[in-house]
């Protein structure tokens, strides 16, 4: 079985903390399988703004969440195509572009890294 890995960053809901989420495909679907603290200047170094994924992923039975609230549930921004993990806010902020809305569940679109 081949399996594809890349890292596409994330802010936390609460915090607005930047971190990276190991995603990787296996079986023809992606996975959140992890995630750790990181910054904008090692996210521009190691190309991670490059990344795009177009499909939903879904989390890994071992996937922990936020490294900061430890929320697994994430929520796409519609406005800048980021994710922000999500802790069942009726009405959010996005932490990258700063969209508020009220959360509707109409799907995701491509995942993209950059613009930190």
């Amino acid at each position: 079985m081949k399996r594809t890995a890349t890292v596409i960053c994330a802010k936390c809901g609460k915090t607005k903390q930047m971190y990276g989420i190991r995603t990787e495909k296996a079986n023809s679907h992606w996975y959140f399988t992890w995630t750790f603290p990181l910054n904008a200047d090692v996210a521009k170094r190691e190309g991670y703004s490059d990344t795009v994924i177009n499909e939903t992923p879904s989390n890994r039975e071992d996937f922990r969440g936020c490294p900061y609230c430890h929320s697994k549930d994430m929520i796409y921004c519609s406005n800048c195509n980021k994710i922000n993990c999500y802790n069942g806010e009726e009405r959010f902020t996005c932490g990258w572009c700063g969209q508020t809305g009220v959360v509707t569940n109409t799907g995701w679109g491509s995942l993209a890294g950059g613009g930190y």
